[in-house]
């Protein structure tokens, strides 16, 4: 399995027993399916605003190499378990330890995932050019946003708007006095230091209010005119 969308289904998505959820074990000495291979571990899914950095951690066989699949998905499934809707990206960290089969990872380079999405991780055993016996999708971890100085705005907005990183902005804050403040600038996908119009068409000649409506959600931004 590479890459594929597996979600939306009644029950688990990957279940190599058929008997949910296979327990890991250390050094994963077992046999199955898919040898029953083990689940990698999400410790923290981090966005900036520009990019998003997954840290976690598998504990498989011994020094040996496994790929990465990284997936996200708006909200979790009936089963309550990991689920890929959007593939995001791989990742081959360096071999497990002859010891106890254990490697951790830090992963950069992966597509960006609204905040408020969930990342899952699946693990294959390489095999020379191949990947076989992929494992069953870890437990879901909520995508958080990077905000040092817990304003709302993530850190990268921050940085490539040259706004107070330091320190929080004012929820008034409006840089570019366009109307709008920082934070609805960044929620918006605008610039926080350019001044930016929106035109409302097909509207008749009346006197109306605008109303912006947003949640944390990046793809979540409606303007609403209203009549007064």
């Amino acid at each position: 399995m590479s890459g594929n969308s597996i979600y939306g289904n009644q029950g688990f998505e990957i279940d190599l027993g058929g008997d949910g959820v296979t327990t890991n074990d250390l050094g994963d000495p077992d046999v199955g399916p898919n040898t029953l291979q083990n689940y990698p571990f999400i410790s923290s899914a981090i966005s900036d605003g520009n990019s998003l950095t997954i840290t976690g951690s598998l504990a498989s066989a011994p020094f040996s190499s496994y790929l990465l699949q990284f997936f996200s998905v708006p909200e979790i499934g009936v089963s309550g378990e990991g689920e890929g809707k959007t593939f995001i990206g791989t990742f081959v960290p360096q071999q497990t330890d002859p010891l106890f089969g254990f490697v951790s990872f830090v992963v950069t380079n992966l597509l960006p995932v609204g905040v408020s999405n969930w990342v899952v991780v699946t693990a294959s055993e390489v095999d020379g050019f191949f990947f076989k016996n992929t494992s069953e999708f870890s437990p879901p971890v909520q995508v958080t946003i990077a905000d040092d100085n817990g304003d709302g705005i993530p850190n990268g907005y921050e940085t490539a708007n040259g706004l107070l990183s330091g320190i929080a902005n004012p929820s008034t804050a409006d840089t570019d006095s366009d109307g709008l403040t920082d934070y609805e600038e960044y929620i918006l996908g605008s610039s926080a230091t350019n001044p930016t119009t929106f035109n409302i068409t097909g509207l008749s000649n009346d006197a109306y209010s605008v109303h912006l409506s947003y949640s944390f959600a990046p793809d979540d931004r409606i303007i609403r005119a209203f009549n007064d």
